[in-house]
């Protein structure tokens, strides 16, 4: 059924995990990551035909994307895992070459219609989407302008007051926390303490995994 955006949604998720926790090469991670944003992209299309929104609904305010589709889980998360397909195929393609090609501002704009339609899903994966890119992501004059370390950090607090027990989101805030805020370093510590510390969850064993060794590392760092 190519118009299921189950389906679809899923697909992305699992390419996802091959992408991060399968494959070992970068050059294959980009062509994935790749294929990835194409298969979402066919996702955006079919739900801006569902909903007879213009094409390219990127163009339009978030807060109109999300009037026109009101509470379709599916539509939500398909716009999640668009956002995480198009983050990294920008992490492998290089930040500063994706950023002048305008992906910062797709994954912004995906972010916060996610946010808008539904901010819990995916353990409040929109605030955290839209964290880590305002954290990430270079600030370049007339591209990426916008990009502010302070929206970083209150939207991964955002993040963590919907889902606080999610080790990623307590991960990227340690670190925005140590980049950007000096003064808060003995909070940023102990987040990177209690990750490190934390048992992998069973339902993501593998994701839950990398996070704990990736806080024993920055630790280690900062030590």
């Amino acid at each position: 059924d190519p118009e299921s955006l189950e389906a679809r949604w899923k697909l992305l998720r699992a390419l996802y995990f091959q992408g991060e926790f399968v494959l070992d090469n970068d050059d294959e991670r980009l062509a994935l990551f790749e294929r990835g944003r194409e298969i979402a992209d066919i996702g955006r299309k079919q739900i801006e035909s569902h909903y007879n929104l213009p094409e390219d609904s990127l163009e339009m305010e978030p807060r109109e994307v999300a009037a026109a589709i009101g509470s379709d889980s599916l539509a939500a998360r398909v716009y999640f895992w668009s956002s995480t397909h198009w983050g990294l195929w920008g992490r492998y393609r290089g930040k500063m070459a994706a950023a002048r090609q305008g992906v910062a501002t797709k994954i912004r704009k995906f972010a916060e219609i996610v946010i808008l339609l539904d901010e819990r899903i995916e353990n409040a994966g929109g605030h955290r989407v839209l964290g880590r890119l305002h954290a990430e992501a270079p600030k370049i004059p007339l591209v990426t302008g916008w990009i502010s370390r302070d929206k970083a950090i209150s939207e991964l607090r955002r993040a963590l007051e919907l889902a606080p027990e999610d080790l990623l989101t307590n991960l990227f805030l340690a670190e925005a926390l140590l980049d950007f805020r000096s003064e808060k370093r003995r909070e940023a510590l102990d987040i990177l303490q209690a990750v490190a510390a934390s048992e992998p969850s069973e339902a993501w064993r593998v994701e839950d995994s990398q996070t704990i060794e990736d806080a024993k590392a920055r630790l280690a760092e900062e030590r």
